[in-house]
């Protein structure tokens, strides 16, 4: 039974994850991949909840079509590229990814390695024959209309004093009369289909994605575009299942709102900053983003960008006026009264309640005992379920005012991770407060908290540093050493068997890597490497046909395999009904 469409299929159809012991059906997992892929969650596991196995293009290629098992290289190819180093191609009908090389600086003028066009490096733009990028720039062109044709065109305008119809973007003359002008192309406004709400608009409310012809209402791509910055996929692409065109800032500027286009920003701002050069404002209303300078080690007191408060940039806290770095830190390590409490109440065989901590002696009487600060515990209702809870039940998020029940979540947390989400918002639509390991510690369970930690340590790993272990039931991240190319012969960390560091496969005992790599793929199992060695050993002779192997105890060289297929013991060659003259046996 297929664990996604709960329908019985039969076992040929059967998909099982590598890592987990769930099975599903290979459409299922085609549809799940393909969205995945089409929300740009490249590193893809299991589709229940807590598992953690994962899915890997090469795994996937009998269920996955070619074209988006493309996508899907391509899309970890691309994210291996530091975002500093890439740039694309600016024809619409090509924009190929390449890299900066060492001398981008002063190349001008570039051919793309896909398409062959030529193209400016410093503008991005196709080449402007016969204008310096200070011409061109001061033209101030849309990006529609950067043709050699259409730069002649607006040349010509400028002469001729033609203006220009904002509705249809033709140029228009005035050979007499008043300034009230009516284009020839101003007609009834048509309606149109969205792809999203299915609904009819009018056509001043179409928005068109640039580089797709698919048409969307601005009222969908809005609430489209904001969903997509509160689970932090900032490259927004078009809804189309395969249709990979991107959104950009600049280009849904006129239907988002001004929040949201900034919230925007900041994530695009904040990607292309290091992590290593961040620093955030250490006051819980604030939080803001701010870029290391080059003096940053130098300064002690620093003044957010944002709130305007000051803050110590060594120990990360609010300024501590009056006192030093030192002495702020050791009035925190001499609060250890509590540490001598603790003693205390151990040797004295104290109890602590756990509501309120206090500890609580006993004198006389029964084991039943109530609290001074016993009270009826107040209660809230939650964002997510809006049940009403006990208050010892919630959960705040640090730098935001809403409040959750610690179960509610840890659902959220748990499914955002299995998503490959790792930078987990608060789910108030318009709030970006992030919620971090160590502050839901308390509330998640261990293997999920696990999990979180090993994907922002795999996320901290370059793509192509990252290996991983060969077999099924063990997938092991590890890191490339130095003289990995070096290395033959390796042994995973976790499961401590050994592979070929090469092929990638578990180790081929008594077989090179050559002679491994000319073995068909149904052949490359440990089971079947024993078996050609033991052929080889015994002289045994394979039927081209039914690759089975056959062995001659007595009798001439002409076998007949029980697949029917007649063949020569001596030279293998397929026998007929006419005879056959052996070359071996001649010899």
């Amino acid at each position: 039974m297929c664990g996604i469409c709960l329908e019985s299929k039969p076992t040929k159809k059967s998909y099982v994850i590598k890592g987990c012991n769930h099975s599903y059906c290979s459409e299922c997992i085609h549809q799940y991949v393909t969205t995945k892929i089409q929300d740009d969650v490249i590193q893809i596991t299991c589709p229940v909840s807590g598992c953690y196995g994962s899915l890997k293009p090469q795994y996937c290629r009998s269920v996955v079509d070619v074209m988006e098992l493309d996508e899907w290289k391509k899309k970890l190819r691309e994210a291996a590229i530091p975002a500093c180093d890439k740039f694309y191609c600016p024809y619409e009908n090509c924009s190929a990814l390449m890299v900066k090389g060492p001398d981008f600086k002063y190349m001008p003028e570039m051919n793309c390695t896909t398409c062959r066009k030529l193209f400016c490096a410093k503008c991005m733009v196709p080449w402007h024959t016969g204008m310096t990028c200070v011409e061109f720039q001061n033209l101030h062109l849309d990006e529609n209309e950067r043709e050699d044709e259409d730069i002649m065109l607006i040349l010509l305008a400028k002469n001729k004093k033609w203006c220009r119809c904002s509705n249809c973007k033709f140029y228009v003359e005035r050979s007499s009369g008043c300034s009230i002008m009516i284009c020839r192309k101003s007609t009834v406004p048509s309606s149109f289909t969205c792809g999203i709400c299915t609904d009819r608009k009018p056509s001043n409310k179409c928005y068109c994605i640039k580089g797709c012809y698919h048409f969307y209402c601005s009222d969908c791509i809005c609430q489209y575009v904001t969903s997509k910055i509160q689970d932090n996929l900032i490259p927004i692409t078009c809804p189309v299942l395969g249709c990979y065109r991107s959104l950009e800032p600049k280009h849904c500027r006129s239907i988002l709102p001004a929040k949201v286009l900034d919230v925007w920003g900041m994530k695009l701002w904040e990607a292309s900053v290091p992590v290593g050069d961040r620093v955030y404002c250490p006051y819980n209303l604030c939080s803001e983003l701010m870029a290391k300078g080059p003096d940053f080690k130098d300064i002690l007191e620093m003044e957010c960008t944002t709130c305007l408060k000051l803050f110590c940039t060594k120990c990360m806290v609010p300024w501590h006026a009056g006192k030093t770095c030192v002495e702020l830190k050791k009035l925190q390590e001499d609060d250890r009264g509590e540490e001598m409490l603790k003693q205390l109440a151990k040797e004295k065989k104290w109890t602590q309640c756990s509501n309120c901590k206090f500890y609580v002696e006993r004198k006389s009487g029964c084991s039943h005992m109530r609290c001074r600060k016993f009270t009826v515990p107040p209660s809230f209702g939650c964002g997510i379920c809006t049940d009403r809870k006990p208050s010892h039940k919630s959960f705040s998020i640090k730098g935001c005012s809403h409040s959750y029940c610690s179960d509610c979540i840890c659902q959220y947390v748990t499914s955002k991770i299995q998503d490959n989400i790792i930078r987990i918002t608060c789910p108030v639509s318009g709030c970006y407060r992030y919620l971090k390991p160590e502050h839901c510690r308390s509330i998640l369970p261990p293997k999920v908290f696990d999990a979180w930690g090993m994907k922002l340590w795999e996320a901290a790993i370059p793509v192509g540093d990252r290996l991983y272990c060969p077999y099924k039931l063990c997938s092991a991240l590890m890191v490339k050493r130095p003289d990995y190319k070096d290395i033959l012969e390796m042994e995973c960390t976790t499961c401590h068997k050994l592979f070929c560091a090469e092929c990638m496969v578990p180790w081929h005992e008594g077989m090179n890597c050559e002679e491994f790599q000319k073995l068909h793929v149904d052949e490359r199992e440990q089971e079947d490497i024993m078996l050609m060695q033991l052929a080889k050993s015994k002289q045994w002779k394979r039927c081209w046909n039914c690759k089975f192997y056959v062995e001659r105890n007595q009798g001439c060289s002409h076998m007949r395999c029980r697949c029917g297929y007649d063949f020569c013991y001596d030279c293998g060659d397929q026998l007929g009904s006419f005879g056959h003259a052996c070359i071996k046996s001649q010899q």
